[in-house]
């Protein structure tokens, strides 16, 4: 985890308790089979993304709070964060 990431938990502690708070709830109402239309009509906010968003955002954060996934920060401390560029295929 590098400084940085520390530095915005630290300085927006409500952001993190939020992002683990939607994760958790979404997470919940995909337990209860909501649709998408049902789960817009109950939280209002949901309503800005898509399904396939909010689905995405779902299986995200179940693989990193179940530590399938991890996105390390300290590739930008390389290189003077040059970010890599895809070969062509």
């Amino acid at each position: 985890m590098s400084l940085r990431t520390i530095g915005d938990v630290i300085s927006n502690p409500f952001g993190t308790a939020r992002l683990l708070e939607a994760h958790s709830t979404l997470k919940r109402t995909q337990a209860a089979n909501m649709s998408y239309e049902q789960i817009c009509i109950v939280f209002p906010d949901a309503a800005k993304y898509s399904s396939a968003q909010l689905d995405g955002f779902i299986m995200i954060g179940t693989d990193l709070v179940e530590g399938r996934a991890r996105f390390d920060g300290s590739m930008f401390k390389q290189a003077g964060g040059v970010v890599p560029v895809p070969s062509p295929t």
